[in-house]
């Protein structure tokens, strides 16, 4: 009965929730007066927040006497989540930009950036073997 019930409440929240929101918003509960909807993110928990008088007051007058609107951040989990991004190595220079990097890194007041130019050159000159 409680399956069904969020459901037809989900329908009304369909109705009054912007196009661009809908798929990142969904109705939780509502419990003790209190309409529970989650998001995904900040940014769709931030635009909830700005309609969630309006949501209230739609409900209010579908449901009767609600109190207040409650917004949940749920990152998304699962075969839906974002995977992280595979860390990929950097491109470095070729070869023979190496004897450039060297004499830029001797004309280098800064001995911490001259460090990670000289770094630079070896790692080109690895590169090619």
């Amino acid at each position: 009965q409680k399956a069904s019930q969020l459901e037809a409440l989900g329908r009304i929240l369909a109705e009054v929730l912007p196009e661009s929101l809908q798929p990142q918003c969904r109705l939780a509960n509502v419990q003790n007066k209190v309409l529970v909807l989650q998001t995904f993110n900040n940014a769709s928990a931030s635009k909830l927040r700005m309609i969630a008088p309006r949501i209230l007051e739609r409900f209010t007058r579908e449901v009767g006497a609600l109190e207040s609107v409650k917004i949940e951040i749920r990152p998304l989990e699962g075969p839906h989540s974002r995977p992280a991004r595979p860390r990929t190595p950097g491109r470095l220079p070729p070869p023979s930009a190496a004897p450039a990097l060297e004499s830029l890194a001797d004309s280098m007041a800064d001995p911490r950036l001259q460090a990670a130019v000289r770094t630079l050159a070896r790692k080109a000159r690895q590169k090619a073997a």
